[in-house]
């Protein structure tokens, strides 16, 4: 067989490959493109917003679980523990509250006022009852307190377990909140 034969045929294979592909992939209209482009625009995004997402969530079904109270427990913890996990949040909290001393209060409820001088008086003295409370390193010496009158800083306490409570929920409030909402402290009083 000679050359000359083979090419026809190659040519011919050619040129059927060509035409089935034509056939594979459709053929461009400008036209119709330009028609489709159109109609995308004006029918606006294809993705839902995000507006419209959050839209068609259901309602939520369960009740989302409230977080449990602080519970501070002595024998775990020694007070040197609890000075190094609390004061940066009293410091934060107290940072917050004086922009209280910079406002103007005439517009607000005196009581309410009263009630946050006294809530800042109270962390400042807890602050400091909390770096000399390191000095007590062990649990006996909390419960020897707890008969008779005791001093640490400012705060006097008589019966112990009565003021360590308190400290406990200011404590509390601080480390689950980030800071006290001062009202709500002490009308719940």
């Amino acid at each position: 067989s000679s050359p000359s034969l083979r090419f026809p045929a190659v040519q011919a294979l050619r040129r059927l490959r060509a035409r089935l592909r034509q056939r594979q992939r459709p053929r461009r209209d400008p036209a119709r493109e330009i028609q489709q482009a159109r109609e995308r625009i004006l029918a606006g995004p294809s993705k839902p917003t995000l507006e419209q997402r959050l839209a068609a969530i259901p309602p939520a079904t369960h009740t989302p679980i409230a977080p449990k109270p602080i519970l501070i427990d002595f024998d775990k913890h020694t007070p040197a523990d609890l000075v190094r996990i609390f004061t940066p949040k009293f410091d934060g909290t107290l940072k917050r509250l004086d922009v209280f001393e910079t406002l103007e209060l005439d517009d607000l409820n005196s009581d309410r006022v009263r009630n946050l001088r006294r809530l800042i008086e109270q962390l400042t003295r807890i602050k400091r009852c909390l770096a000399d409370v390191c000095n007590v390193i062990k649990y006996e010496e909390w419960r020897k307190w707890e008969l008779g009158c005791k001093e640490i800083g400012d705060i006097s306490f008589k019966g112990l377990r009565k003021n360590k409570a308190r400290i406990v929920q200011a404590l509390s409030a601080v480390y689950v909140n980030g800071y006290f909402d001062a009202v709500r402290f002490y009308e719940n009083k």
